[in-house]
């Protein structure tokens, strides 16, 4: 049965957006659809609009590859969204498909030796965007009958922005890229833009920039949080679309907390921009080219930080959406208290993944002095337990000593009441020179089959310097995990 109470998101592009000339489009439903023309990163889609129905007309972007207005203004069903199965071929071209040429494309060599065990994806080369810092990976693992593909999005900027702050505990003043691989380890990344052909093939690189629109919530850093595959008949295309979820910083002038200054970055109290983070959507049909949705808020995010005094006052981080039934998709986030000066983790819901209602907090600070995680819990990432029977939660635990580990909980119904497991599930190396050796952090998990799980996340050492690493279990969820050796697979 159509939802009766809400319509759906459409495709839109707009990493830079003006004004539309055209006059508004209607639809058929007689709500007005607002155009913003796309300056940057053409797309191909073959999607028209999403209308909502309630009092704020949702805007879309025009793309900037001659599709007028009206083609936007088609009627739209408002029937669940439907997550599509992962063992489905990733969108990027395998070999045998053509693609647009992408010059520093390239899979870069691993680092070798001790001291980089378990780094699977450093900073990119001399020049590349992402040539500074890496953080943040999205990993997703794609099977069809006859092969395997991962797709990875992130987060990263360029050694040309070295003189402005890093106030997050990952580097991401910048921008979102893309890289494939065949075993997610070895991966293809580009040094560039990605460009696509008008069929949606191409490289890999960045695919999405911070707006240039002075008054937007992500004019300085864009932040992949959570890509989901979901098809639903509000979106005409003749697959599944990529839901994009991330924040995005803005300009506003901030004093860096002390938890939010790491080794190499801003001390504290340095006044920041980049720090005031909200919620964002973006969509797409291939995984490169993105159309951002503009939201609720103002600024044109899904929803606003929380109003002063309440815990996620400051700033709504690392949102990572799972969908549970058809109309309930659930949005995890974690912000700063400041009145606590602790992190904590949150729980929103939605029936369509655009409009969202705050739940509160649902995961907290330990409360036993000296525990790993006594000044907060931080950046979720939440999966189904595959074998049924609840969901696991991966998480980053902020110690005393502002130093970042890995811990799970597991829960029943995926809402308030989450166990945590006992101790540490993943640590940072206890050796000085080791690449990870101060913390590790941004876990994102990915389930091999049986008790086989993968965990990815972002690594620091001691100097400030930041990489993207994979450890392995075959015991559960729950680990040990051991990190990844060079030993562990022949090169490709």
């Amino acid at each position: 049965m159509a939802n009766s109470t809400a319509s759906a998101p459409l495709l839109h592009s707009s990493l830079a957006a003006r004004a539309c000339k055209s006059s508004p489009a209607t639809s058929k439903t007689g709500f007005p659809v607002k155009c913003v023309v796309a300056r940057h990163c053409a797309n191909h889609f073959n999607v028209s609009a999403i209308l909502r129905r309630s009092s704020k007309p949702l805007r879309f972007t025009q793309f900037a590859t001659g599709t007028s207005p009206a083609h936007f203004a088609n009627l739209f069903h408002t029937s669940p969204i439907t997550p599509l199965s992962h063992k489905k071929p990733c969108t990027p071209p395998s070999a045998s498909q053509s693609a647009v040429s992408q010059p520093l494309e390239r899979r870069k060599p691993l680092p070798t030796g001790e001291n980089a065990e378990g780094l699977i994806f450093p900073a990119g080369e001399a020049g590349a965007w992402d040539s500074h810092a890496v953080g943040g990976p999205v990993v997703r693992r794609y099977l069809s009958d006859n092969e395997e593909r991962w797709c990875m999005w992130y987060h990263g900027r360029a050694s040309s922005d070295e003189g402005k702050a890093m106030p997050l505990a990952d580097p991401s003043f910048g921008s979102l890229g893309l890289a494939t691989s065949s075993n997610g380890i070895h991966w293809s990344r580009g040094g560039e833009k990605v460009v696509t052909d008008q069929y949606g093939n191409g490289g890999t690189g960045m695919v999405m920039e911070p707006n240039q629109d002075w008054w937007t919530f992500d004019t300085r850093h864009v932040r992949v949080s959570d890509v989901q595959i979901m098809s639903s008949q509000v979106v005409r295309a003749q697959s599944g679309v990529y839901w994009l979820y991330y924040s995005g910083g803005d300009a506003e002038e901030l004093p860096l907390p002390e938890l939010l200054s790491m080794p190499g970055g801003s001390p504290p109290g340095t006044i920041v921009e980049g720090l005031r983070q909200r919620p964002g959507l973006a969509m797409s049909q291939d995984g490169k080219n993105w159309a951002r949705i503009e939201g609720e808020h103002h600024s044109g995010a899904l929803f606003d930080v929380g109003e002063e005094g309440e815990w996620d006052a400051l700033f709504v981080g690392c949102p990572q959406v799972v969908f549970y039934v058809p109309q309930d998709l659930r949005m995890f986030y974690h912000s700063l208290d400041t009145n606590s000066n602790t992190f904590s983790i949150g729980l929103a819901r939605s029936r369509e993944g655009v409009r969202w209602q705050k739940l509160g907090r649902v995961l907290q600070p330990g409360d036993a002095p000296g525990a790993f995680d006594e000044r907060g819990v931080a950046a979720p990432h939440v999966v189904p337990d595959p074998r049924g029977g609840g969901y696991f939660m991966a998480f980053e635990m902020v110690g005393g000593d502002g130093r970042r580990r890995i811990g799970v909980a597991k829960s029943k119904d995926g809402l308030g009441s989450w166990a945590k497991a006992e101790g540490v599930v993943f640590a940072p190396s206890d050796v000085t020179s080791v690449w990870d050796n101060h913390s590790v952090c941004r876990p994102c998990l990915v389930p091999m089959g049986g008790d086989r799980w993968r965990l990815y996340y972002v690594g620091y050492d001691g100097g400030g310097s930041a990489g993207i690493g994979m450890a392995e279990s075959e015991e559960g969820v729950k680990g040990p995990y051991r990190r990844w050796r060079q030993t562990d697979l022949p090169s490709v």
